[in-house]
């Protein structure tokens, strides 16, 4: 079990998740998909490591679901704390576990990013600004630590 008071504690970082691009060719715009592998899909660039999370339930985490939306022709990924997304949104299922809050202390905002087209990015920078037309919605988990 992970030592939660030691943020640096090697048993905190669980699994890598990858953060892999595509520019599908009726859009032209990135979209991203988070992954526990390096296993590259065809049309996908593998951009690196996003962050670390939890790779089975144990206790004070929750699971991350995983969702894709082709009704535009190409796929959208979003990561939810929550089963119930909108209309056209598929679950793929729970590729990883994280903390729904920062009660533990040590933990590390992700940050979710969105388009009005759809488009989901997740990153642990806080500033805020990704680019036009990308939004920022805030912390949606929190991780136990991450290696930078």
């Amino acid at each position: 079990m992970p030592n939660t008071n030691n943020p640096q504690d090697p048993s905190n970082l669980g699994i890598p998740v990858y953060q892999f691009s595509a520019a599908p060719p009726e859009s032209k715009r990135l979209v991203y998909n988070y992954k526990t592998t390096q296993d590259v899909d065809p049309g996908w660039t593998l951009d690196g490591l996003a962050f670390y999370a939890f790779p089975s339930p144990q206790s004070g985490v929750v699971p991350v679901y995983q969702f894709y939306n082709d009704s535009s022709g190409y796929w959208k990924n979003m990561l939810s704390l929550s089963t119930g997304q909108g209309e056209g949104w598929k679950l793929i299922g729970i590729p990883f576990y994280v903390y729904a809050d920062n009660k533990s202390q040590c933990g590390l905002a992700v940050y979710q990013f969105s388009t009005d087209d759809l488009r989901f990015y997740y990153t642990t920078n806080d500033s805020g600004i990704f680019g036009p037309g990308w939004n920022f919605n805030g912390a949606v988990f929190y991780l136990s630590w991450y290696p930078h």
